[in-house]
């Protein structure tokens, strides 16, 4: 097995080109490195866990705890918080959701480079 491939891109129009001005040009060489491949994967499913970890709190019992120490002279900003805390954790969830799904596309990319170049 190669520790990488070598692929050559190809623009297939005009428009395509100038949107790659910058980047990688027509002809150039792009390496795919399945073990740093392997590395980028492991970081964003780390960070997935992470993540998750951090946005899977107790939104009821952090709402609770805070209606118990502002009392009712703290209605009116409960009534903003509440919503606005379950809507931060449900933001995080999905981020994590993000960090999970980038990595399980890394892992499929890299198994179909492997599998290309062992064929």
């Amino acid at each position: 097995m190669l520790d990488t491939l070598r692929i050559t891109i190809q623009c297939v129009s005009r428009k395509a080109k100038r949107i790659h001005r910058g980047g990688a040009q027509v002809g150039e060489v792009f390496t795919a490195v399945p073990a740093a491949m392997a590395a980028f994967s492991a970081a964003n499913q780390a960070a997935a866990e992470t993540i998750s970890a951090a946005g899977s709190a107790d939104s009821e019992g952090m709402l609770g705890a805070v209606a118990a120490a502002l009392g009712p002279i703290g209605a009116s900003y409960l009534a903003a918080y509440g919503p606005a805390q379950a809507n931060n954790l449900a933001a995080t969830l999905l981020v994590a959701h993000v960090h999970e799904a980038i990595g399980g596309g890394t892992d499929a990319s890299q198994a179909a480079i492997v599998s290309a170049d062992n064929a």
